[in-house]
């Protein structure tokens, strides 16, 4: 399911993959934000701790990692953005 992000007055073509309930989540670079490599890390549901870094699967494949809290609770969140649609490759867990 892709869906357009509003970022900074940017919109990126990201395209949302999964997400996973969590009890907290902290996100190094805001949220979904290309050109940052960030982690988001916090606590799972069963007490343990997770800290998962945003990755390039392909050299223009980013899997971005973000935090969502809603009414329904906290996720972390797994986008994917096509950086050669930006112009970009993908390097170090980032669009450049």
């Amino acid at each position: 399911m892709g869906f357009a992000v509003l970022l900074a007055g940017a919109v990126l073509a990201a395209t949302f993959i999964e997400q996973r309930k969590v009890l907290t989540c902290a996100d190094t670079d805001g949220g979904v934000v290309t050109n940052v490599t960030g982690t988001v890390s916090g606590v799972t549901l069963v007490g343990g701790n997770y800290s998962l870094t945003d990755l390039c699967k392909t050299n223009t494949t980013l899997y971005e990692y973000a935090c969502l809290t809603n009414a329904n609770g906290t996720y972390y969140q797994v986008w994917s953005e096509n950086c050669a649609s930006l112009g970009k490759t993908c390097l170090n867990g980032r669009c450049q």
